[in-house]
C-alpha cells in the first residue's frame, strides 16, 4: 500500500491502468470491455452516486435538487446522466450537494450548489487529489500543499480565521508533505509525512481524534497515529484510518456503531473496529453514519447505520455495532464506496452493484421496473431493484417471520405477503384487507411505484407496466411481478 490514495470517502483512479487505486494489487479484471468505454471508479455522495468512465467522462445519477448530477437540471434521475464540461477526470470526490474532480491537466473542477462543472479559481493545474464534504472542499496539490476552500464555520479550512472563502487559502502547517487529504461534513483530515494524521475543523463528537471535543481552526494530531497511515477517510462526524498492517481504526460518533468497536460511546481517539486488525485493503465513510471495508479477500463487511438497509447484511436493524458481511458482492470486489444512503461496489469486469436507498433514484433503477439489470451499470438482481426497507410498500424482497430477507422475490414468500399485506384486490375487485381500518395497508400518498402497479395484463409476456391504476391487483400486478422477475430479476 501507498498512502495518499484516498479522497473523503471516495477512491481515486488511474486512468492508465482500469480499475481504482485502491483494488488489491494481486487482482486485476479478467476481461475488460473495448468496444465502449466502460466504468472505472464509483463514488457515493449524499442522495446520489458518480462513476469516472474509462474515457475520462462523468455519469451520475439520484438526487438532483442541487445540480450534483451535472447534467444542467435539477431533475433526479435513476439513470446514469453525463455531466455536462467533464471529458478527462483522473480522481472524482462526491460530497453531500456537490462534487469535485481533477482532469488530466491538473485542474479542479467542481459543480453543484446550482452550478454547473467549473475549474475552481487558483487551482488550474498542480492538483492530484481533491475532497468534497457538506460545504467545504480540500485539495492537495502535486508538491503536497493542502488547500481549503468554502464554509469555515467550524474551522474547516483549516487556515486558521474561521472565516468562509470562496477560492482556496492555505491550510495551516500543510505547505508540503501532504500524502492525502479527505473532508467530512464540517471536519477535514489529512495524512501528512512519515504517515501522521492532522485534523481540524468540527470536533463537537471527538471526530479530530485529539482526545478533546474543542473545534480547531487548525490542524491538530490524532493521538496515537504518529506513523504507517495509508488509507484517511471521514465520515459526516466520524474518521477512520487503515494501517500499513491492513488494521482499521476509526474515532468520533458512534451513537449508531459506526467506529465498529461494539459500543455506543463516542471516542475522542483512535479504537480498533472489532476483527479488522488485518487483512483490509480500502475503508469509506460517508455522511450516512456507516462504514465499509473492501476486505484482501475481495469481499466487503460494513457497520454502523443501517437506515434503508445500506450495511447490505440482508437485515433491517436500525443499526450494526460490528462489522458484518455484505451479502449483495461476492470476493471479486475492487473498490467501494458508502454514501449517504446507500453504498456501492466496483467488481472485477467493471460491474456496479449498489445497495440501500433509492427514493431519488440512487440505486440506478433507470427504467423504474422495479429490476436493476445490466443497462443500469450492472447493478446486482438480487437488490430487486427499489428496496427500501423502511417503506412498507417496498415488497420485492419482503421479511420473513424473523424479519429477514433472503435475496431473491418468490411467489410463496413474498408475493402472497404483500396480497395480504397491502389490500390487495381480488378478481371482483373486493379488497382482501381493509384500507381505511389498516394504515400499514393503505398505498402512499403519491400512488404506488410504476414497478409494481402494473395495470392490466396484455402482451407476450402476459404483464404491462402500465398504466398504473393506482392499486395493486393480484392477476394484473402481483402475478405479473412473480411471472417477470420470477426468483431474480432476469
Amino acid at each position: 500500500r501507498q498512502p495518499g490514495r484516498e479522497a473523503n470517502h471516495d477512491y481515486q483512479t488511474d486512468l492508465n491502468h482500469p480499475r481504482s487505486v485502491r483494488t488489491h494489487p494481486r487482482r486485476r479484471p479478467a476481461s475488460e470491455p473495448t468496444a465502449a468505454p466502460y466504468v472505472s471508479n464509483i463514488t457515493t455522495g449524499g442522495i446520489h452516486s458518480c462513476v469516472i468512465m474509462s474515457d475520462g467522462g462523468i455519469k451520475c445519477w439520484g438526487l438532483n435538487n442541487m445540480g450534483q448530477l451535472g447534467d444542467g437540471t435539477t431533475s433526479n434521475s435513476s439513470a446514469p446522466v453525463d455531466v455536462i464540461g467533464v471529458s478527462d477526470a483522473v480522481v472524482m470526490s462526491a460530497g453531500t450537494v456537490s462534487n469535485c474532480v481533477v482532469n488530466g491537466s491538473g485542474a479542479v473542477k467542481c459543480w453543484g450548489h446550482g452550478s454547473t462543472a467549473a475549474v475552481v479559481a487558483g487551482l488550474e493545474s498542480g492538483n492530484a487529489e481533491v475532497a468534497s464534504g457538506f460545504g467545504h472542499d480540500c485539495v492537495r496539490s502535486t508538491a503536497g500543499a493542502a488547500q481549503c476552500w468554502g464554509t469555515n464555520n467550524h474551522g474547516q479550512l483549516g487556515d486558521g480565521t474561521g472565516a468562509a472563502s470562496a477560492t482556496p487559502v492555505d491550510v495551516v502547517g500543510l505547505g508540503s508533505g501532504v500524502l492525502a487529504v479527505s473532508t467530512g461534513d464540517f471536519h477535514s483530515c489529512a495524512i501528512v509525512a512519515g504517515g501522521g494524521v492532522q485534523c481540524w475543523g468540527q470536533n463537537t463528537s471527538g471526530q479530530l481524534g485529539d482526545g478533546t471535543t474543542t473545534n480547531s481552526d487548525a490542524p491538530v494530531d490524532v493521538q496515537g497515529l504518529s506513523s504507517g497511515i495509508v488509507q484517511i477517510t471521514t465520515g459526516g462526524l466520524h474518521t477512520c484510518a487503515l494501517n500499513d498492517a491492513g488494521g482499521l481504526m476509526c474515532w468520533g460518533v458512534n451513537t449508531y456503531g459506526g467506529l465498529g468497536d461494539g459500543s455506543t460511546t463516542n471516542r475522542t481517539t483512535p479504537v480498533s473496529v472489532v476483527g479488522l486488525d488485518s487483512g483490509v485493503s480500502a475503508v469509506s465513510a460517508n455522511v450516512g453514519g456507516h462504514t465499509c471495508a473492501l476486505m484482501d479477500t475481495g469481499g466487503v463487511k460494513c457497520w454502523g447505520v443501517n437506515l434503508f438497509g445500506k450495511i447490505g447484511d440482508g437485515n433491517v436493524s436500525l443499526a450494526v455495532f460490528e462489522p458484518v458481511d455484505v451479502i449483495y458482492v461476492g470476493n471479486d470486489v475492487t473498490q467501494i464506496s458508502a454514501g449517504g444512503s446507500v453504498s456501492c461496489a466496483l467488481s472485477v469486469g467493471a460491474t456496479v452493484t449498489c445497495w440501500g436507498g433509492g427514493l431519488a433514484g440512487e440505486l440506478g433503477d433507470s427504467d423504474g421496473d422495479g429490476c436493476t439489470d445490466v443497462t443500469e451499470l450492472g447493478l446486482n438482481p438480487a437488490l430487486g431493484g427499489m428496496r427500501n426497507p423502511n417503506d412498507f410498500w417496498d415488497f420485492y424482497d419482503t421479511p420473513d417471520e424473523n424479519n429477514i430477507r433472503d435475496g431473491t422475490v418468490n411467489l410463496a414468500g413474498d408475493i402472497i405477503r404483500v396480497a395480504m399485506r397491502f389490500g390487495t384486490n381480488d378478481d371482483n375487485g373486493t379488497a382482501a384487507v381493509n384500507r381505511d381500518t389498516d394504515p400499514q395497508s393503505a398505498p402512499p400518498e403519491d400512488g404506488y411505484h410504476p414497478a409494481f402497479d402494473r395495470g392490466e395484463i396484455t402482451g407476450e409476456n402476459a404483464w404491462n407496466r402500465g398504466p398504473a391504476d393506482g392499486t395493486i391487483n393480484i392477476p394484473d400486478d402481483i402475478f405479473g411481478v412473480a411471472t417477470q422477475f420470477g426468483h431474480t430479476c432476469s
